[in-house]
């Protein structure tokens, strides 16, 4: 093959790898079919070229046939006659490989190599079908054989990083790459494989290092995106969105620059920008699934949750039954108190995946905003079950068990809640609360007193600790309570209405009198 028609195959190939790898994450490079651009290239030399350009003499694959045959070779040697017939297979195989008859160009590759097993470029080419075939490691072989015939062989050392790549074996892939790069520093591909490869395996320095480099020499766009995916991984948000807002001012409207810009600003908190995004993926017609959950995402994460509602709906459409979308789509309806929607979408989402904690905690908690508290009760065991851990399961489930009117059963899921989180103040006050409505005044007094240790400043814990004290006929301890609950907070009226009642059963009329204008007068306020 003449240099000028190598040179022109070789770009090709790169404009076509540049192109396809923009959508590929980990392990999976995805650059297919990169093989059909040099093949087809081939093909084209092998039906066109002239009898004083072809290897063999002939521009057709007639006149090939002809010169292969024994009136053509008959005044050859045996080893010219070899060469020439494994240089025919040869040409014959690309030509089928061309058409993406690999399987049927495996025979004319060993053939090829039958007759002459030292043609590295034999070697390489089978080794790109067998590649497109996914036998990566007998492709790998026959890379590093064409290697041995011809250890400059810059593509050999590519295409086997390649395939090392592709079986996730990142260590020699580099290693391949690096050697291409000894050959050719000047190699973009092998480079930016490179720099994809270090990062599978975490060496962001080193990946980040051969984007740079690739961007000193060019802007290009494949590899903005994975500086910027790879910077979006370290949890550097600012410099990606730089690199995709240069991909996006370089490849205007390109639908995979939208789209990991639209994600990170999600990540980053600028949800109007990813909506943006979404809606011009929207309007150029690409990436229409990603784009309404991206937009929908965005639109919930700042609070819009009818807009929300609106672009999950978009997807399901395309997507009928996707079960994690059914549950945003409930969760947008819940905070729009449309439960009965939301409770559709819940039961979906469970008849197909029974064990999704979430869906169960999300029903458990439209049902108790309906009023069913056993239906809800229901729903917290059940997730309790998946997630036994969960502090807010058991707080969940109490709520449901006092709108039951259960309150002993709510005020052991409390304790069951602090078993799992230690001394808490909020849900010790609520422990405390349960079993006073319960009319165990005396446990009660226990819960709300380990709020106040907690935190002395309560004059909640204060006020609900006196209404126990109350109940239980200790009124002078009532008394203290109120009074330390109003220098606590002197806006908190029902703690004067108490007062003035305490005061009322100990016979101190004036004191009682006076609490309960102030009760009127902070009722005004």
């Amino acid at each position: 093959m003449n240099r000028k028609l190598f040179l022109l195959i070789f770009f090709m190939f790169l404009c076509h790898f540049c192109r396809a790898d923009l959508v590929q994450e980990g392990k999976s490079l995805g650059i297919r079919p990169w093989e059909i651009t040099v093949l087809n290239a081939l093909s084209i030399e092998v039906m066109s070229s002239s009898g004083a350009g072809s290897t063999l003499g002939g521009g057709t694959m007639e006149s090939l046939t002809t010169f292969g045959s024994s009136t053509a070779i008959s005044s050859m040697s045996s080893l010219a006659v070899d060469s020439v017939r494994s240089e025919f297979y040869l040409k014959q195989a690309l030509f089928k490989c061309s058409k993406t008859e690999y399987r049927a160009a495996l025979d004319d590759f060993r053939w090829s190599l039958i007759y002459y097993n030292r043609n590295a470029d034999a070697h390489f080419y089978i080794g790109v079908a067998l590649l497109e075939l996914g036998d990566l490691t007998t492709a790998t072989d026959h890379f590093t054989k064409a290697l041995e015939l011809e250890p400059g062989m810059t593509r050999a050392f590519l295409f086997r990083g390649l395939a090392f790549s592709l079986m996730g074996n990142y260590a020699p892939a580099i290693d391949s790459y690096t050697s291409c790069l000894k050959l050719d520093d000047n190699s973009t591909i092998a480079r930016f494989n490179r720099g994809i490869a270090f990062r599978a395996i975490a060496e962001t320095d080193e990946a980040l290092a051969d984007y740079s480099m690739i961007l000193n020499k060019r802007d290009l766009i494949s590899a903005l995106i994975n500086r910027g995916n790879l910077f979006s991984c370290m949890g550097e948000l600012q410099s990606a969105l730089e690199d995709y807002d240069k991909a996006a001012e370089q490849a205007e409207r390109e639908a995979v620059v939208l789209h990991n810009r639209a994600l990170t600003r999600i990540e980053a908190g600028n949800n109007d920008g990813a909506v943006e995004d979404a809606e011009i993926l929207l309007q150029c017609g690409q990436l229409q699934d990603e784009a309404l959950l991206l937009k929908g995402i965005a639109l919930m994460r700042s609070g819009k949750s009818a807009a929300a509602s609106e672009a999950f709906t978009g997807y399901l459409e395309r997507n009928p039954g996707k079960v994690y979308i059914l549950y945003l789509r409930a969760s947008c309806r819940f905070d729009q108190r449309l439960y009965k929607d939301a409770l559709s979408d819940l039961d979906m989402v469970l008849a197909r995946e029974p064990l999704y904690a979430s869906a169960l905690s999300l029903r458990g908690l439209t049902w108790k905003a309906l009023g069913n508290f056993s239906a809800a009760v229901s729903d917290f065991s059940a997730e309790i079950s998946l997630n036994p851990e969960f502090t807010n399961s058991h707080i969940h489930k109490a709520e449901a068990l006092a709108g039951s009117g259960k309150y002993d059963e709510a005020a052991f899921e409390c304790g069951a809640a602090l078993e799992l989180t230690g001394q808490n103040p909020v849900i010790s006050l609520q422990k405390g609360l349960y079993h006073h409505m319960g009319g165990r005044h005396e446990d009660a007094i226990i819960d709300f007193s380990s709020v106040i240790e907690i935190q002395p400043d309560c004059a909640r814990a204060y006020y609900l600790r006196g209404n126990s004290l109350f109940n239980l006929g200790r009124y002078e301890e009532a008394l203290s309570d109120y009074s330390r609950a109003i220098e606590l907070d002197s806006l908190m009226r029902y703690a004067y209405c108490a007062r003035a009642i305490v005061y009322e059963k100990l016979n101190n009329f004036s004191s009682a009198q006076e609490d309960w204008t102030t009760f009127g007068q902070v009722r005004k306020k």
